[in-house]
């Protein structure tokens, strides 16, 4: 159950754009003179542009910046997280992502310390890296599952915007596939409530259409709502915006169709 939760959750719930076979850790890029003479406040100007459309290398030499920087705003952004998730997200898994999400895991806790706690994204994509580490390292769910909840709930009661309604979007998920009480923190009312107002809040994010047709399915067993919710995400996932992470959210929507087709047998 653990496994299933981790890998249909943890994994596409964020912003996975899938592996790639360049190790993308800011130590693999030898040579320094391709990355731009930057500064954190640079790097932190530009921080609108560093996402699903950057290469490996823009992302790993902004991260680099930032994890030499004394800067006390760059040290309690959540940026260097977020960079943080995106690389491990292209690695494989193995010793290398895992090196990559421990740092970033890191790098989220001493922002909280220096300061960031009352940023929502600092909460958000530290729990998204804890997540992700859960689906390569899934006995460690004991306590760690719990953590993650932890932060996307701070993460929604300080701003339930991040990532067009990640905390929701997460939340909702870790709600609809953890098994119910007593044996878990499942619960698909609750599931229902926040993966809708993900939907109707944030429709530009296709997963939030896609999550909110899965607990359509599983909690009511309400198929047409959920092909329209799947017909939006699909409208919304067009936007060349979702640069790399279009390829595994397409297959997050083929899946959803094989779930339709199954249900109406």
């Amino acid at each position: 159950m653990i496994r299933h939760l981790l890998s249909h959750l943890l994994v596409m719930v964020l912003i996975a754009p899938g592996c790639s076979t360049l190790n993308s850790s800011p130590d693999s890029i030898t040579d320094a003179r391709h990355c731009p003479k930057d500064t954190a406040n640079l790097v932190l100007e530009r921080a609108a542009t560093l996402g699903p459309e950057s290469t490996d290398q823009e992302l790993a030499c902004a991260l680099r910046v930032l994890i030499a920087s004394n800067d006390p705003i760059a040290v309690k952004s959540s940026l260097s997280t977020r960079l943080s998730l995106h690389l491990s997200e292209r690695e494989a898994p193995g010793n290398d992502r895992d090196r990559q999400i421990q740092q970033g895991i890191k790098l989220g806790e001493n922002a909280l310390n220096q300061g960031g706690d009352q940023d929502a994204a600092v909460h958000y994509y530290l729990g998204a890296l804890m997540g992700l580490w859960l689906n390569d390292h899934p006995l460690d769910a004991g306590t760690l599952l719990t953590r993650v909840e932890k932060e996307q709930l701070t993460a929604m009661a300080l701003s339930e915007a991040v990532d067009d309604g990640g905390p929701l979007r997460l939340l909702g998920m870790i709600y609809l596939k953890a098994p119910p009480w007593p044996a878990g923190m499942g619960d698909g009312d609750k599931a229902l409530e926040l993966l809708q107002k993900a939907a109707m809040k944030y429709p530009q994010h296709p997963l939030n259409h896609a999550f909110y047709a899965k607990a359509l399915i599983e909690v009511d067993d309400r198929k047409e709502e959920a092909q329209r919710e799947c017909d939006e995400g699909l409208k919304a996932l067009k936007n060349n915006h979702w640069g790399r992470n279009r390829i595994i959210w397409q297959g997050e929507f083929d899946s959803l169709h094989k779930e339709l087709a199954r249900s109406t047998l």
